[in-house]
């Protein structure tokens, strides 16, 4: 009997480095016989979908219309994008050989709705192998914490989904059948978590180009876009949201919460540790929770990460022309190279504190916040850009 094996996440354990690993490596596979499709969606440009919970949480969830990968791809006619998703669907599991589908949104979907879903791919004939990885709590806490603010969504951590639910959900659903990693295991496979995925597969990894995608994004520049996040989130009322400024990635620092976030946090990560562990037994749990009482490395001096937030919260306002994305590289260049020299003296009197402190409490920061002397520095830069 053919097989069909769906990873299902869970969220933050390598699942982009794994489809788009498994995407790269499609003809490879194949030889190894296993299918993994790829999906197109009528209307838009996406004509190679790797990340299988596209297609499948837009058929199953009750609310594709507001599902944010719909949103973003600007879907209107949710019926006919479903459709012509059925039907790819329905030509995979008709392959002859073994399919792999991966997607980590899966997991999201309510009970009702994971369970048509698994009647649906149950009903194939096909020997469903149902695996999921695990994040102890901390770690996924702080991935989680990072994905919210790329999402442009400002920190929240009373609104992170806590882990023992979901997996709670999926036992209910999947009972035993379901494979649990822990992705602390999975880091350990010389080729990582991708490599232990393919190798549960059956897969024999040697010939494969394993592809890595995701990294946790640095420190500063969550600190950075959370501020920004803040004060124009990227999606409102369900559309997306003009005036939203998305910074471009830049290297830094390892993320990692203040010891007072952590403080904030510890009685939920307790119960989090004592509840997977419960569910999913020892190896799940947390063994450390590094904290770090630095949010700005080194890498760019202060000056260069205080006039980037000043000059994002400045452009949220501008009405035209609309600018989506602002570089920290072109505003450390502009300090460099650029500005004016007598404006720069004046914002270099300021101690590192002054600069970074507004950014850290972005709850109740304004452009007001900064140092006045960064003002003209900004309005400069600002002016350049929009001439």
């Amino acid at each position: 009997m053919a097989k069909l094996y769906l990873h299902i996440g869970l969220h933050k354990t390598a699942s982009s480095s794994f489809q788009l690993s498994c995407a790269g490596n499609h003809k490879t596979l194949q030889k190894q016989n296993i299918f993994y499709p790829l999906f197109h969606c009528p209307g838009t440009s996406h004509n190679k979908i790797n990340n299988h919970s596209i297609p499948l949480f837009s058929l199953y969830t009750t609310r594709a219309e507001v599902y944010p990968i719909n949103v973003h791809w600007g879907i209107d006619d949710i019926a006919a994008i479903n459709q012509a998703y059925t039907q790819q669907l329905q030509q995979a599991l008709e392959c002859d050989e073994d399919l792999l589908l991966s997607g980590e949104d899966i997991a999201s979907l309510d009970a009702d709705e994971l369970s048509n879903c698994l009647n649906d791919l149950s009903s194939s004939g096909r020997e469903l192998v149902v695996f999921a990885c695990v994040r102890s709590p901390y770690a996924f806490h702080c991935s989680q914490i990072q994905q919210q603010v790329k999402d442009g969504v400002a920190m929240n951590p009373e609104g992170l989904c806590p882990q023992r639910h979901r997996i709670r959900k999926l036992k209910q659903v999947f009972g035993e059948s379901l494979h649990w990693i822990p992705f602390s295991e999975a880091c350990r496979h010389p080729q990582g978590p991708v490599g232990h995925f393919l190798e549960f597969c059956g897969v024999d990894t040697s010939t494969l180009s394993i592809h890595n995608s995701n990294q946790g994004r640095s420190a500063e520049l969550v600190r950075i876009q959370n501020l920004l996040n803040h004060q124009q989130p990227r999606i409102l009322e369900d559309v997306l949201n003009p005036q939203h400024i998305r910074l471009r990635p830049f290297q830094g620092s390892r993320f990692l919460l203040q010891p007072k976030e952590l403080n904030e946090v510890s009685d939920h990560l307790n119960t989090e540790n004592t509840a997977i562990e419960e569910l999913l037994g020892p190896g799940f749990g947390d063994t450390e929770r590094p904290t770090s009482r630095i949010s700005f490395g080194n890498t760019f001096p202060a000056l260069s990460y205080s006039l980037t937030a000043l000059i994002g919260l400045l452009m949220q306002h501008h009405r035209q022309p609309i600018r989506t994305h602002l570089a920290l590289h072109d505003v450390h260049n502009f300090l460099l190279n650029d500005c004016d020299e007598a404006h720069l003296r004046q914002a270099l009197v300021h101690e590192r504190d002054e600069l970074i402190q507004p950014i850290l409490e972005y709850k109740s920061t304004t452009s007001d916040a900064f140092p006045d002397a960064l003002i003209p520095l900004a309005q400069q830069f600002i002016k350049r850009l929009y001439s």
